[in-house]
């Protein structure tokens, strides 16, 4: 009997990296594999991504394994979740997508959620909230961060923009993350844009037609910015 041969795809937005269905990410320019952050208690996997102008963008190997083998996430600001609650399981059948909703009514029925007394221990320390802004200014999105650390997405921005938590370290929010990417565009060009991608038209002729990145071009037709427009 043959052995069932791995599948590998090329993730979305990133050309220069495909990723199998177990979650391991090879680079096709150096022709090797990705090392893997260590998991840490409270943690992700990840790996370190360059974008299409070379800067390093940090990914959590769920949501890469879940954006190229189950598609774009259904609704704005979705989680990734995983049906055996195992964070180093991130095949692509053990990942579905959810909501914080449906996130938290899991951790409910598992008897994970925190709560009364028990709360004093869900407090970040000034170590997590210091890797927080460390993450974001290296590529992590508020979503990702509030999935992994169990926060919310505003208390991440009050964090990452050190609207909270001022007596602790870490780097500021980068000038170019606290301008919303794509807010050259109006409602009606974000229609048309994704419009025309569903038609076919690459993201490089997207970029050059409305003037913006390619990286914008793809945070807008997976929804991850203008999410409420339809």
């Amino acid at each position: 009997m043959s052995q069932k041969v791995t599948e590998w795809r090329t993730i979305p937005g990133y050309p220069r990296y495909r990723i199998s269905e177990f979650g391991e990410v090879e680079d096709l320019k150096a022709g090797k594999m990705l090392a893997v952050t260590s998991a840490t208690r409270g943690a992700y996997p990840k790996v370190c991504l360059r974008d299409h102008i070379g800067n390093s963008v940090y990914g959590y190997l769920h949501r890469l394994v879940a954006f190229t083998f189950l598609g774009p996430p259904p609704v704005p600001d979705a989680l990734v979740m995983h049906l055996d609650h195992n964070a180093q399981n991130n095949h692509h059948t053990n990942l579905k997508w959810g909501t914080h909703k449906t996130n938290a009514a899991g951790r409910l029925e598992r008897g994970t959620v925190l709560r009364g007394a028990q709360l004093h221990n869900a407090v970040l320390t000034e170590t997590q909230v210091t890797k927080i802004r460390h993450e974001y200014a290296g590529g992590a999105t508020t979503t990702e961060l509030a999935e992994n650390y169990g926060i919310s997405r505003q208390n991440v921005n009050n964090i990452v923009r050190h609207r909270s938590w001022r007596e602790v370290g870490g780097p500021p929010a980068p000038a170019h993350r606290r301008k919303r990417q794509g807010e050259k565009l109006d409602e009606r060009s974000v229609r048309d844009l994704r419009k025309a991608f569903s038609d076919g038209v690459s993201k490089a002729e997207l970029a050059r037609r409305f003037n913006i990145t390619e990286q914008a071009v793809y945070m807008i037709v997976t929804r991850r910015r203008w999410g409420k427009v339809e």
